[in-house]
């Protein structure tokens, strides 16, 4: 990443530069000893913090330097251009016509055919004066709207960068998770204003923002910023696929293996626990609310098959919607929100009724014939979606 023996060239310089990297040989010697320095100061600080067991501040700076190089990661991830073109099924000459709306002002348009040199995206656009910002952007919300074209993407992030600068397109977090995302993450207890900013500026999945905004929630201090990766480690244990109790036995061992390794205090285990116990609550009430205000039924048994609902779970999320009121999460004290509780009981049981008891129910409550139709639809509805899931 650098030239000992030789000037670099302008153009080189700008290479190396847009690469991230470091191409003055003296820069590097002092880089690698600013990183020495800041490892060693990080460790002593760790050291001293952990009552001198340099082990365990050994794997802390460790746990650090992961966590950090993941985030890094995100800002300079780079695409190979050939890939590009096998991805979306298009040739280059389509790619150039894509990528020509996102010229910056000051660029101009080169005479010479345009060669993708050592084939990164990166390079591509620098080279020929497009916006890279861009068009990473559109490549990575390509996970999010798998529908989209190269195109339809391009200029779905081009006018959100137009329109917010620097700040990523929020558009797709909606078009992926639903209208009424806010009301389900306010539902779960979560704030939702840092995890749809979480989400934008990383473009990364709900699930990962999330976990990470629950690890925040329980860590205390900024000290404890080094669980997360055993947090994280944890959490990619979990197979929905595997059997309850090899599933736990699996847990519990990853578990005793993190505490050995990191010489994990009780009050450690404590917030690691507590965030790892938390998430899976909260992840499983997601899984609920998002099958239940599923309208398409081969979609939501699709979710229900990916999500290995039991049979508790799929009927639970039957009265998501009930909470729900033209876009809005009902309030518990709310008379509609208490007279739709009131109809869920009955909905629950009401195979176990006789007519008389049924008839005596509706007096009693005075239901309207509206209720009793609902409460008698949604019973239907249930059993069926629980007779189908049987040989998903």
């Amino acid at each position: 990443t650098y030239h000992k023996f030789h000037n670099l060239t302008l153009e080189q310089i700008d290479y190396w530069n847009s690469q991230g990297m470091i191409w003055d040989y003296q820069e590097y010697k002092n880089s690698q000893k600013k990183d020495l320095e800041t490892k060693q100061s990080t460790l002593e600080k760790y050291t001293k913090l952990f009552h001198n067991d340099s082990e365990k501040a050994a794997c802390v700076v460790s746990c650090l330097k992961v966590l950090r190089e993941k985030r890094s990661s995100r800002q300079k991830e780079d695409y190979h251009i050939d890939n590009i073109l096998a991805e979306f099924d298009i040739d280059l000459e389509t790619l150039q016509s894509y990528l020509e709306r996102t010229r910056t002002r000051d660029s101009k348009e080169k005479a010479e055919p345009m060669k993708y040199k050592e084939g990164t995206l990166r390079r591509f656009c620098i080279d020929n004066g497009y916006n890279y910002d861009v068009v990473r952007r559109a490549i990575k919300l390509h996970d999010f709207c798998q529908y989209d074209s190269l195109e339809q993407l391009i200029n779905r992030s081009l006018t959100s960068y137009k329109e917010n600068g620097q700040k990523e397109p929020a558009t797709w977090v909606y078009e992926k998770y639903g209208t009424l995302i806010k009301h389900v993450l306010l539902k779960l207890n979560l704030d939702s204003t840092s995890i749809l900013t979480n989400m934008t500026k990383s473009t990364i999945s709900l699930e990962e923002a999330i976990r990470h905004e629950i690890f925040l929630k329980n860590k205390e201090n900024r000290y404890n910023d080094w669980l997360e990766q055993p947090y994280n480690y944890l959490i990619e244990q979990l197979d929905a696929n595997k059997k309850e109790p090899d599933l736990i036995e699996d847990i519990v061992t990853a578990y005793q293996s993190l505490l050995k390794e990191y010489h994990i205090t009780i009050e450690e285990s404590a917030i690691l626990l507590n965030s790892f116990m938390q998430y899976i609550e909260t992840i499983k009430g997601y899984h609920k609310i998002d099958v239940g205000l599923e309208t398409d039924m081969t979609k939501k048994l699709e979710k229900i098959k990916m999500y290995n609902l039991e049979e508790i779970d799929i009927e639970d999320s039957f009265f998501i919607p009930l909470e729900f009121e033209k876009g809005v999460l009902l309030g518990k004290t709310s008379k509609l929100y208490q007279r739709r509780q009131l109809l869920r009981q009955y909905i629950i049981d009401w195979d176990l009724y006789s007519l008389e008891e049924k008839e005596m129910i509706k007096l009693h409550n005075s239901f309207t014939e509206e209720e009793m139709k609902m409460i008698e639809f949604s019973r239907i509805e249930i059993n069926n979606i629980l007779e189908q899931t049987k040989s998903l």
